[in-house]
C-alpha cells in the first residue's frame, strides 16, 4: 500500500486493512506504525508452498518503491515514467 500526496502520514489516514483467508485466520493491520516519511507499507508476503498459496503478515514500512524492490530482491528494471 502506498500513500500519495494529500496525506501527511499513515497515522493521519486512520487506515486499516483486513486480508481474508479461506483456511487461515484473517490478517488485520492498522496502518499507523510508520515513522515519518515512510509512505509505502508491505502488508503481506504471498508464497507458493507445496502447491498452495501461503500469506504471511509483514507490515514493513519503506520510503518508496525502489526500497521495497531492493529489500525483497524483486529485480524490477527502473525507468522514468509518469502517471
Amino acid at each position: 500500500a502506498y500513500i500519495y500526496d494529500g496525506a501527511a502520514s499513515w497515522k493521519s489516514t486512520d487506515a486499516s486493512i483486513v486480508v481474508h483467508q479461506i483456511d487461515a485466520p484473517d490478517i488485520e493491520i492498522a496502518l499507523n506504525k510508520s515513522k515519518s516519511g515512510l509512505r509505502f507499507c508491505v502488508i503481506a508476503v504471498m508464497r507458493s508452498v507445496d502447491g498452495r498459496l501461503e500469506i504471511q503478515r509483514e507490515e514493513r514500512y519503506f520510503g518508496g518503491h525502489r526500497e521495497v524492490d531492493n529489500y525483497y530482491g524483486i529485480g524490477l528494471r527502473w525507468t522514468h515514467g509518469s502517471k
